[in-house]
């Protein structure tokens, strides 16, 4: 069986700007984020290679690629056992495929993030190749669109089903997630956007959701519109509406949350004002997506009625939103 290693792009040391509105008391938040190694980024070319439920497998050397497929990167010994039964499932036969994702991709940042860079990164040998996904990924309109968008097809399995492949495309994850290879997040913005004419602010609201949302948000909205700032909520919008209202911002606020994602679909030289978790040095995949993307990345802390920023519900200070807007030059409209 023929495989190959190819070296995308070499390890570097990523280094981040500080946000623009930076206070000395809350440098403890950001500082040990400022300087990250982004792991080298390479690509697999494997051959007659097998699916088992949702990671891929070499029975020749009995081996399998968790680190290419799960984001802790290893399986207990009981593990591989249980995706080896899986070897006696139905099969299905591939001719070509490649393959991008990994067990937290079905969430919308790291599709974006991690799943589409991975994309991006093998592009120039996958022409014609369709990506694997298991048919659970259906669901998700984001994932279809996206696919679309990039000129790719998709080859659906089921994890009842094993998936025989003569020639398979395994691009390495290109960042620990959270992180960025800079230069394969801008290629990926490059996919989707070609306007320039920015002039809108947006404010990304999460009314809709069950947890994580603002307790003053009609307080915080009524002072927003005050400063010309429109107000969406992204999950009424599809995947292409949402690339285009956010190709025409200059400006995005948001809680911490999936939507601030769609800074990807910004053009340089905008602005992003993340409302963290007071206390909150953990959750810094917004502070570090805004500094790769080329965007000046501001912050405002809101007190969380838990410390898990994850489904923390925060209250925001109105003076201190108002003080903040001033800072970004976002003046009052007449």
């Amino acid at each position: 069986m023929f495989h190959k290693r190819l070296t995308l792009s070499p390890s570097y040391i990523s280094i981040r700007k500080p946000p623009k509105n930076l206070d000395d008391f809350d440098y403890r938040l950001f500082c040990h984020e400022y300087n990250s190694i982004i792991n080298e980024t390479s690509i697999l070319f494997l051959s007659r290679i097998h699916i088992l439920t949702d990671t891929i497998f070499d029975i020749s050397n009995f081996k399998f690629y968790a680190e290419e497929t799960h984001i802790d990167g290893s399986f207990t010994k009981n593990e591989k056992l249980n995706y080896f039964k899986s070897f006696f499932k139905h099969k299905l036969v591939l001719k070509n495929g490649v393959w991008i994702t990994q067990n937290w991709t079905w969430m919308y940042f790291h599709w974006i993030t991690d799943a589409l860079t991975r994309l991006i990164a093998s592009e120039q040998y996958t022409k014609g190749y369709h990506v694997i996904l298991p048919i659970s990924y259906k669901k998700y309109p984001f994932v279809l669109k996206s696919l679309e968008l990039l000129n790719y097809e998709i080859f659906w399995y089921s994890e009842d089903e094993r998936v025989s492949i003569d020639q398979l495309i395994l691009p390495t994850q290109t960042a620990i997630p959270g992180n960025y290879n800079e230069e394969l997040l801008k290629k990926l913005r490059a996919k989707f956007i070609k306007n320039n004419n920015t002039s809108k602010i947006i404010y990304i609201s999460r009314k809709n959701a069950s947890q994580r949302y603002i307790n003053n948000e009609d307080e915080l909205i009524d002072l927003l519109v005050q400063y010309g700032v429109d107000v969406h909520i992204f999950e009424n919008y599809e995947f292409e509406e949402q690339i285009e209202l956010m190709s025409k911002a200059k400006c995005v606020i948001g809680l911490h949350g999936a939507g601030l994602t769609n800074m990807l679909f910004m053009p340089e030289g905008g602005m992003v004002l993340e409302i963290r978790n007071e206390g909150d040095a953990e959750n810094n995949c917004y502070f570090s997506m805004a500094s790769a993307l080329d965007l000046d990345y501001y912050y405002i802390l809101g007190k969380g009625d838990s410390l898990n920023t994850s489904n923390v519900n925060i209250e925001v200070s109105i003076q201190n939103f108002r003080d903040v807007l001033n800072v970004m030059g976002i003046t009052k409209i007449s």
